[in-house]
């Protein structure tokens, strides 16, 4: 047998040959050889891609819901803000992540867990972007809100979609 079983590809796919007149018996004998196609790891720089993918946008969301802690006071002092007012920039992410998850992960299950993922991490960037060239806490306030409903929409599609892509027995290596 070669190294890389190239012997054993060809003669399955000899068998495979043979029994094509077959029918059913020659589908199921071929599906199973592409499945595995005499690799068990096939796939695997593709998962381990989509999990560092996934990772990127769950951190970040995370990250977020928390960043704005330490710089309380300097949000104050730019915004002339009180603490009452910068509490709600806080608060205003973690609300919007936490009101919003359940829905936009069900969503994810009917409508496509990639396609929310992305829609996710396209309003979070944009949320960010705004937050980033607010003039008013206001603003800031509802920039945070926005950024909190993205991150709700790319936080439970990313573990969904990991799971998607690992097998059983490597979803605790993933996870």
């Amino acid at each position: 047998m070669d190294r890389d079983g190239s012997s054993v590809s060809r003669s399955l796919s000899r068998s495979i040959e043979a029994l094509r007149p077959g029918g059913a018996e020659a589908d199921m004998v071929e599906a199973r050889v592409t499945t595995t196609g005499g690799r068990p790891e096939e796939g695997w720089p593709r998962r381990w891609a989509i999990l560092a993918t996934m990772l990127i946008g769950t951190t970040l969301a995370v990250l977020d819901s928390s960043i704005l802690n330490i710089s309380v006071v300097p949000v104050m002092e730019e915004f002339r803000a009180d603490l009452r007012t910068v509490e709600w920039v806080l608060t205003s992410y973690n609300l919007a992540f936490a009101v919003f998850m359940i829905g936009l992960g069900s969503l994810g299950d009917a409508a496509g867990r990639r396609r929310l993922y992305v829609f996710g991490q396209v309003i979070f960037v944009v949320g960010s972007g705004l937050a980033a060239i607010a003039s008013t806490p206001w603003q800031l306030i509802a920039f945070r809100a926005i950024q909190g409903l993205g991150a709700a929409a790319l936080a439970p599609n990313a573990l969904a979609l990991i799971l998607d892509h690992f097998p059983e027995g490597k979803r605790g290596a993933a996870l």
